[in-house]
């Protein structure tokens, strides 16, 4: 079960972790790497891949709307471990399978 806050957004992305649920579920079964695609634009929207276990992710249309998505998703992402005390990064991935 994810035990994050990002379900709690009201969109239609909110959908999101529970599609990256399913495909850990889909990981554990398999020994390829799941990378994320689709759907982020935020910081927030990058890390759901990553804790869901996803290696890499793809930041596609929000770079034409937002040149600097990218860098904020990273700097983003590297508040959130600070808070939560990780270091390296690897610690992340699969963080909200549990």
């Amino acid at each position: 079960m994810i035990n994050h806050q990002v379900i709690r957004r009201k969109s239609l992305f909110s959908l999101l972790p529970w599609a990256w649920l399913g495909s850990t579920r889909s990981l554990a079964r398999v020994s390829i790497p799941l990378i994320g695609i689709g759907g982020i634009a935020t910081w927030r929207d990058a890390i759901e891949p990553f804790l869901a276990g996803a290696s890499a992710i793809q930041v596609g249309m929000a770079n034409f709307v937002r040149p600097k998505a990218v860098a904020e998703s990273i700097s983003g992402i590297e508040a959130y471990m600070g808070e939560q005390g990780l270091t390296p990064f690897g610690e992340i991935v699969g963080r909200a399978r549990g």
